[in-house]
């Protein structure tokens, strides 16, 4: 894999090199891949790099200090849509938030995002997020463990698999009018509402922060023995605006695999995804996504980027384990550190469900043990009961962890914050019940 790093200062005098990034790109050579950096320079000579050096990238961290008298240069993802792109977010005393600081990624269609926090006395603190505003590691003074945590994080992106969706020449099928399809838009239009309230964005944002989809059984003997005919909202539609014209007839061939759409917009970028679930599940027949979470819905697994089919398989699995897939209505899976989809037989069982806001940004690692956080009198004992159960218990003495939780015999062990086996004892009969 390589990455190309373009970053320093450029100027028409000849810029000059960052010292801190040199740190960020000792820690991304340390990590074995191969790495060609462009550390400062004229200004001129970017045109250079993006034509001769870009192309030869995997993924391309671009972070180029361009005074503000000169034109910047923000359409890599244009030039280049295939590759992972990394940008960058200063944050002077942490004037802006994380959802505007996402939202400038998200302008610049960048994979990864590093807000760098600048702090007093010129002191740098860096953050890794994604489009969805999520927090990839625990925020460093240390550029070249940032430099090895964006190699980890492009390997992972990676491995994400994408299915391109391809325009068909053939006449789509019209938007079928019937009274559940108008039910159906109006409650998109609703929850539209309700996700851009929760998600906190401003109101400049004003498409739609997810997608909807729909099958039609209604119609032609061939739309029915083909599992009906699928609507997918297009691609960054108006949330105020989504109506009949805004969806897109779409379908999924079997024998090809190809992902197939009919007309001149494209769908949502989850079309694969949803096309692939209503091929799995027969009952449903509405599905809305969202960038919010669902009350009392269980999670998936692993943290899949928006049009990962991966997370078909994750959905799947928290499907058959709740043995959602028999349901005649409407249930709901929340995607961590993504969303929610919630799925419906009839279009009035999208009404049952309640909504609430993701953490800005959510956390996708563990926060480091500090040992001072730590009672020294708080004990731990692992008790194993003579009908052969075990329980773990807290507290400053066995006795009275014993007492406390109505046990009165047994063997236990006490464990250290480690979790080693410290001490084993035997535990006589205590008084009372």
């Amino acid at each position: 894999m390589k990455i190309v790093v373009v970053c320093g200062n450029w100027d028409e005098e000849g810029g000059r090199p960052s010292k801190v990034m040199e740190k960020f790109i000792d820690g991304m050579v340390s990590t074995r891949n191969m790495i060609q950096a462009v550390n400062g320079g004229k200004y001129e000579a970017l045109k250079l790099v993006q034509e001769k050096i870009l192309p030869t990238a995997d993924a391309i961290v671009w972070m180029p200090q361009i005074p503000n008298d000169l034109p910047k240069i923000r359409d890599i993802k244009a030039m280049y849509p295939k590759k992972i792109l990394v940008t960058s977010k200063a944050n002077l005393l942490g004037d802006y938030s994380t959802q505007s600081i996402v939202a400038h990624g998200l302008a610049l269609k960048a994979n990864l995002i590093i807000r760098i926090d600048v702090l007093s006395g010129n002191q740098f603190r860096c953050c890794l997020l994604d489009p969805l505003g999520n927090s990839w590691m625990h925020p460093s003074y240390d550029f070249k463990e940032v430099g090895i945590e964006v190699v980890s994080q492009i390997k992972r992106l990676r491995d994400v698999t994408r299915v391109p969706t391809i325009r068909s020449d053939d006449t789509p099928i019209p938007f079928p009018e019937t009274e559940d399809s108008a039910r159906f838009l109006k409650i998109v239009k609703a929850k539209a509402e309700i996700f851009h309230g929760l998600m906190g964005v401003g109101a400049e944002v004003t498409r739609f922060l997810g997608n909807s989809s729909f099958r039609c059984m209604r119609g032609f003997p061939s739309m029915r023995d083909n599992g009906g005919a699928i609507f997918v909202s297009q691609r960054n539609v108006d949330k105020k605006f989504i109506d009949k014209d805004h969806f897109v007839n779409v379908r999924l061939n079997i024998s090809t695999g190809d992902v197939l759409y009919y007309g001149d917009n494209k769908p949502s970028v989850d079309t694969p995804i949803q096309l692939a679930l209503y091929q799995a599940l027969r009952n449903v027949n509405y599905m809305v996504h969202s960038h919010v979470y669902v009350n009392e819905a269980p999670f998936t697994r692993r943290m899949i980027p928006c049009g990962g089919v991966e997370e078909v398989t994750e959905v799947m699995d928290v499907i058959r384990a709740r043995r959602f897939q028999y349901l005649r209505g409407g249930f709901a899976v929340n995607l961590i550190g993504h969303g929610s989809i919630i799925f419906a037989n009839d279009v009035n069982d999208l009404l049952s469900f309640r909504f609430y806001g993701r953490d800005m940004p959510e956390r996708m690692y563990t926060e480091p043990i500090i040992m001072e956080d730590f009672e020294e009198e708080e004990k731990c004992f692992l008790v194993q009961f003579s009908n052969g159960t075990e329980e773990t218990l807290w507290g400053v003495d066995i006795d009275d962890a014993l007492i406390s939780n109505g046990h009165d015999l047994g063997v236990y062990s006490q464990l250290d914050w480690w979790g080693e086996i410290t001490d084993l004892q035997e535990v006589a009969e205590q008084d009372g019940d």
